[in-house]
């Protein structure tokens, strides 16, 4: 925790304001039903910045003795005194040069690396990674407050309880930092067609780039519609940092069909492409199938769901695509994306 006074009372105020309505709504949260529940948290942090605020503690040394040596005076605070060191957590994420803070965007870089996508790194404006990597911090830092509140106070309300299933073992930091890297991808995916010249509507819930905590019931439909002259196709794109080829399918050598994971909900609608957009060199991917490197692999889902094309099949959230239809339906790679005209993009996307 060590830090300047300075620092950690702007840390301080930075996580006081993560009660205010408006993020508390942006995280598709009821703000009545939060601040109930996180009422005094909200007091406890207030009486440590009051003290600071009015000069009671002035230096690093007093706060540390604060700290040590805090008393409750009132009762409904006490339970959150076992959890002291979970607030001072979130101060720590919330300090900009702070390990914790830094290691929120290492984990961040390791998602893109995880799937081969970090070479796109640098393709997104500074000020766009930083509004994500700020979105991955306040997310996790409010994540923590409101597990804080919900241990010491056993409330029945747990806002946080689906998240915290998915999370697994993970840190928040890290769990949120897997879901903005494919925001991250998107972006990306999207600025490129705006530039060719392609009309394109971002139509998902996660459009405002919010970690939802609470999930919607659409928050699986496709979050790209574009459009082209007087077609439009809805696109669901997906990063690839993991594909096999089996060695059977349906009890029959396999020469060459590739295999790789997509959630059922994504092909339910004919309408949509699903775009795997495969890394480049990752782990996941044997270089026996190094075909497959920085491919962007654009699927009708009305192929997938055509039972007499044996070319792309789907079975119990896997895709197994022939490599002769990834050849013939990919951009072979990112510079392949940039350098297309309009026109030669619009036939790849089956817009013409």
């Amino acid at each position: 925790m060590l830090c300047n006074i300075q620092e950690f009372k702007e840390a301080l105020s930075k996580t006081i304001s993560l009660f205010e309505k408006e993020v508390i709504e942006d995280k598709n949260l009821t703000y009545q039903e939060i601040n109930t529940l996180t009422e005094n948290i909200k007091t406890f942090l207030e009486l440590l910045n009051n003290k600071i605020e009015t000069n009671q503690i002035d230096t690093y040394k007093e706060l540390i003795v604060f700290l040590e040596n805090i008393e409750i005076t009132d009762k409904k605070l006490l339970p959150l005194t076992g959890y002291l060191g979970k607030i001072l957590d979130v101060i720590q994420l919330l300090k900009s040069n702070s390990t914790r803070s830094k290691n929120a965007k290492k984990y961040f870089r390791n998602s893109l690396k995880r799937t081969g996508h970090d070479f796109l790194f640098d393709e997104l404006s500074d000020e766009d990674k930083q509004k994500l990597f700020d979105e991955i911090i306040n997310s996790s830092a409010l994540y923590i407050l409101l597990e804080v509140s919900n241990f010491a106070y056993s409330s029945d309300i747990n806002p946080i309880s689906s998240l915290r299933n998915s999370m697994g073992d993970r840190l928040p930091e890290e769990y949120f930092s897997e879901l903005l890297a494919g925001w991250f991808i998107e972006d990306i995916f999207i600025n490129q067609l705006k530039n060719k010249g392609f009309e394109i509507d971002q139509i998902g819930v996660d459009t405002n780039r919010k970690i939802l905590f609470k999930r919607p019931k659409n928050m699986g439909d496709a979050d790209i519609l574009i459009k082209y002259q007087n077609k439009e196709y809805k696109i669901e794109l997906q990063r690839v940092g993991k594909a096999t080829k089996p060695t059977k399918i349906n009890n029959e050598k396999n020469e060459s069909v590739i295999k790789t994971t997509l959630k059922s909900h994504k092909i339910s609608d004919n309408k949509v492409l699903t775009i795997l957009w495969f890394g480049k060199e990752p782990k996941g991917i044997a270089q026996i199938n190094n075909f497959l490197y920085e491919k962007i692999c654009i699927i009708k889902n009305s192929d997938i769901n055509n039972s007499s094309n044996n070319k792309v099949l789907y079975k119990e959230n896997n895709i197994f695509i022939d490599k002769n239809y990834i050849e013939n339906n990919s951009l072979s790679d990112w510079n392949e994306l940039k350098n297309s005209s309009i026109t030669d993009l619009a036939q790849k996307l089956h817009l013409e």
